[in-house]
């Protein structure tokens, strides 16, 4: 019997591990608090301004600095993990960009979350220097029925997904209890007997 509670103690301390470890943080925000912002200009990435961060579910805008030297930048959003891809500050053609529509796709039932980023850029063909880039910011709300389904296979993914783990644990216990049992079995002197060293 305590074999058996050692297995299930086991079984529900690694089942809790993996639960733990299993559960994403997100990044959770109220309508106007400010999203994480970086600037990826060549290999060099700094904090944007707080004018330059969009604020969660409100639209807004802001014009980027643009000088001779920059060739082409990226905007990172919550710490890395959601982006848009390289803009070059000229195209092909030789039209330089200026105007850049950055679009959050996002959630607002229960703690807000950015789901995705995408960038839509526009060039005009420009004489003279380079003017600043105009980066504005929309947002479009997710519909809740489509959260709804994806919380909800997520949720059963990861029960079953977990209930597997748990059981191949509980198999890989049996094995190695059985192994010992063996051993055991083997190294077993029977009762009235000596062991006499041997030297």
């Amino acid at each position: 019997m305590p074999a058996l509670w050692r297995r299930i103690r086991r079984a529900m301390l690694s089942f809790s591990i993996f639960l733990v470890c299993s559960t994403g943080l997100t990044s959770a925000y109220r309508v106007g608090e400010a999203v994480d912002t970086d600037i990826l200009i060549g290999s060099v990435s700094t904090d944007a301004l707080r004018s330059q961060m969009p604020s969660f579910g409100v639209g807004s805008s802001f014009y980027f600095p643009v000088t001779d030297e920059i060739k082409y930048f990226s905007l990172r959003f919550q710490d890395g993990l959601l982006g848009i891809p390289t803009l070059y500050t000229q195209n092909m053609r030789g039209q330089s960009l200026a105007r850049v529509v950055v679009t959050f796709v996002y959630s607002k039932s229960g703690v807000g979350d950015v789901h995705a980023v995408n960038a839509q850029p526009e060039y005009m063909s420009i004489e003279g220097p380079h003017e600043d880039i105009q980066i504005e910011y929309q947002w479009i709300q997710e519909e809740a029925g489509q959260l709804r389904a994806g919380i909800g296979i997520m949720f059963f993914a990861s029960l079953f997904v977990s209930v597997l783990v748990l059981f191949q644990l509980c198999g890989i216990i049996d094995d190695h209890d059985e192994l010992e049992g063996q051993r055991n079995a083997q190294t077993r002197v029977p009762e009235g007997t000596y062991m006499q060293k041997k030297w």
